[in-house]
């Protein structure tokens, strides 16, 4: 008892030490407002406190997965002049280039409602782990290749893998939020977009420069995806579907899914205008 009163005179000491003193000859007004804010440290402790850990960190996992993916999309973009000059490849033509992001493009819009009726009905975290493993498995083999259709080729099964994770992300994120909780960290889940995707142009043509071969420009990124991999299977969570709600979620056939979808004004109209932001942007 002793130790503790000890203690607890030490720490109101200590705590005295952070307030100045009062002027010598005069007493000071109680300042209640002073005393209530004097420590900014234990708002910031309170929060961490009440943190939610392993929400916190499948967030980050996912925000980071994002970043990559979107790198990787644009590093051949940030490299094409040097792509054309591949003695190997022979390109005479530009559209061949033009190619490369068709190619990716088509098997993403393909494969993407195929990966969100799977992620539906199976494990969404071993969905993820394969399909970032196929499409760094892509990325660094297509860099390897001195055929340019065997290069396209690969690209294209990129866009497979890319498509597994863009589909199942922002599943598992509203299923770990509700509300407003859900819309923010759906925006600081496609901010990762524009930012990889600068990080894409810089990376890749950096890199390309400074080892005066383009292809260590696409060897970046399948070494972060091995990392985002074992960060998936081994720290991430992947809450039931619908645990956000309070619901249980069960999938229904994809002809009804196709219906509702098409009754659903927010979604035809959202998916109209992104539509036409692709196409203006190119």
């Amino acid at each position: 008892m002793a130790a503790a009163r000890l203690a607890g005179r030490a720490r109101a000491e200590d705590e005295d030490l952070l307030v100045p003193p009062p002027s010598p000859g005069r007493e000071e007004p109680i300042n209640t407002t002073r005393d209530a804010n004097r420590f900014m440290f234990p708002s910031i402790t309170s929060w961490w406190r009440h943190l939610n850990k392993g929400k916190a960190v499948t967030v980050i996992v996912l925000v980071y997965v994002n970043l990559i993916n979107y790198m990787d999309r644009s590093t051949v973009a940030g490299m094409l002049e040097k792509i054309k000059q591949d003695k190997n490849f022979n390109i005479t033509q530009d559209k061949y280039l033009g190619l490369l992001q068709t190619a990716f493009v088509a098997c993403y819009m393909l494969f993407a409602p195929v990966f969100g009726y799977l992620g539906d009905r199976h494990s969404r975290k071993w969905l993820l782990a394969i399909g970032i493993s196929f499409w760094s498995l892509s990325t660094l083999i297509g860099s390897f290749m001195h055929n340019f259709w065997l290069f396209l080729m690969f690209r294209a099964l990129v866009g497979i893998g890319e498509a597994s994770y863009s589909v199942v992300a922002p599943a598992i994120i509203s299923d770990l939020f509700a509300k407003d909780q859900r819309s923010s960290v759906l925006a600081l889940f496609y901010f990762a977009i524009p930012v990889g995707t600068g990080l894409g142009y810089i990376v890749g043509s950096e890199v390309a420069g400074a080892t005066d071969d383009w292809r260590w420009g696409l060897r970046v990124t399948p070494i972060m995806g091995a990392l985002a991999v074992f960060m998936i299977i081994f720290i991430m969570q992947d809450p039931e579907r619908g645990a956000a709600d309070g619901s249980k979620l069960k999938p229904t056939s994809p002809i009804s899914d196709l219906k509702s979808l098409v009754r659903n004004k927010s979604y035809v109209f959202a998916t109209i205008a992104f539509t036409c932001v692709c196409y203006v942007a190119g």
